[in-house]
């Protein structure tokens, strides 16, 4: 699993939401296999190989909101085992801490189980709102939207998603009328985000 890439988006619900997104792109980046174990959370399919993001702090098992992670392994009574690789939450954390670069690596490289009953903290990571992200920076970040989407759009949420992406940003939207999708956008507040990018609307 890498965080190089992030698609992010304004919703978790309706069109072009997390949603949809996250069932997408795991029936594309990481389809049912021979072999291949899953297990369900209410409506979700967590699949060995999916990528998974912990939703709030867990102190015993040291991992925090925001931390990624992938599915290693689903065991016999429904619990997953999660290696965690990168985890910006507890990165940010060891770094206020005093704790030292090599000293998180290696607290981040490592496998944690949840119980069935754990499940609850995980959610499916191939698409994050753009709430979720705050924090996190990511090479390159795929934002999407959806015409549902611009009545709600505010300018610092798109703000926000820009700001995630360290080189490459890439913007899909559906063009409208005669026009193209336009973004709640004032060059104050955005023309740093996008200076440095390798950007396409």
């Amino acid at each position: 699993m890498t965080t190089d890439l992030q698609v992010l988006t304004p919703f978790r619900r309706g069109a072009a939401s997390t949603s949809q997104l996250n069932a997408f792109l795991q029936a594309k980046l990481n389809p049912p296999g021979h072999g291949k174990l899953e297990t369900r959370v209410g409506d979700v399919t967590l699949r060995e190989g999916d990528r998974v993001l912990q939703q709030r702090n867990d102190y015993t098992k040291e991992v925090f909101n925001g931390d990624l992670g992938t599915v290693a392994a689903v065991d016999g009574d429904g619990g997953v085992r999660v290696l965690f690789t990168s985890g910006p939450a507890t990165a940010a954390k060891d770094a206020k801490e005093g704790e030292g670069e090599e000293a998180a690596d290696e607290k981040l490289s490592r496998e944690i189980r949840y119980s069935r009953y754990d499940l609850r903290d995980l959610i499916p990571a191939w698409a994050l709102t753009v709430h979720k992200a705050q924090g996190s920076e990511y090479r390159a970040v795929v934002l999407c939207l959806a015409s549902s989407h611009r009545p709600l759009l505010r300018r610092e949420l798109v703000y926000t998603a820009v700001s995630r992406a360290k080189e490459v940003l890439i913007i899909l939207a559906p063009k409208v009328g005669p026009g193209r999708y336009r973004l709640p956008r004032h060059p104050t507040h955005f023309e740093p985000s996008f200076r440095g990018l390798n950007c396409n609307l």
